[in-house]
């Protein structure tokens, strides 16, 4: 008998280069792994060999926690891009969970000078995976140097009033925004076919 586990964190900056680490993708991992023998004496001139093996794999990647980063900007905040080249928090996550179950059994029949083999291989797979996107929602902002120009061609009472620095989140969402998208419907209702066995039978004859 034999088992493996392997576990994994990850807290890292994602592929947007203007991201602040609220943006940054949380990633843990699990995977275990057992694999089981049995040989058998059935008689004489007659062995039975029997491998089970089973592997689970677990992977998450969400939004970061306030441990991860303590005082950082836009912590727990939804996705929001302010311009080209900003862009706080994180609206989105995925999951993948997947279990596989592998059977093989083979006898060896030693009758004089002639051996005969036979036996039969057995899987299936069960998992999936979950995405979930814009939840609750994400966010584009006009940046303070758009509001800036839009102010300067406007009188005093149509100017859009910008606060003097952003240093917090609040100061941030004081920009007028783009565009927003949000998530529609329940996720974790299943995809088409998720969760359903995929078994693969196979015997070979010798």
């Amino acid at each position: 008998m034999r088992y493996s586990h392997e576990g994994s964190f990850a807290f890292a900056p994602g592929p947007f280069a203007g991201g602040y680490p609220s943006t940054w993708p949380r990633q843990t991992e699990w995977a275990d792994q057992s694999i089981s023998g049995l040989t058998s004496q059935l008689g004489p001139g007659l062995v039975n060999d029997m491998r089970f093996s089973y592997l689970f794999i677990s992977f998450a990647q969400h939004p970061p926690e306030a441990g991860d980063c303590p005082r950082c900007l836009g912590m727990g905040a939804p996705s929001m891009t302010v311009g080209d080249d900003v862009s706080i928090g994180i609206a989105s996550t995925t999951a993948v969970l997947g279990r596989r179950y592998h059977l093989n059994d083979l006898v060896n029949w030693q009758k004089g000078v002639h051996n005969i083999r036979f036996g039969g291989d057995w899987e299936t797979t069960r998992g999936g995976r979950t995405d979930v996107g814009d939840e609750p929602i994400t966010l584009s902002l006009f940046s303070p140097q758009n509001v800036r120009d839009f102010n300067a061609l406007q009188p005093a009472a149509s100017q859009i009033p910008l606060p003097a620095t952003f240093l917090t989140l609040v100061d941030i969402l004081q920009l007028p925004f783009q565009n927003f998208s949000v998530g529609i419907g329940n996720p974790f209702v299943p995809q088409s076919g998720f969760g359903k066995a995929r078994v693969s039978p196979l015997v070979h004859l010798f």
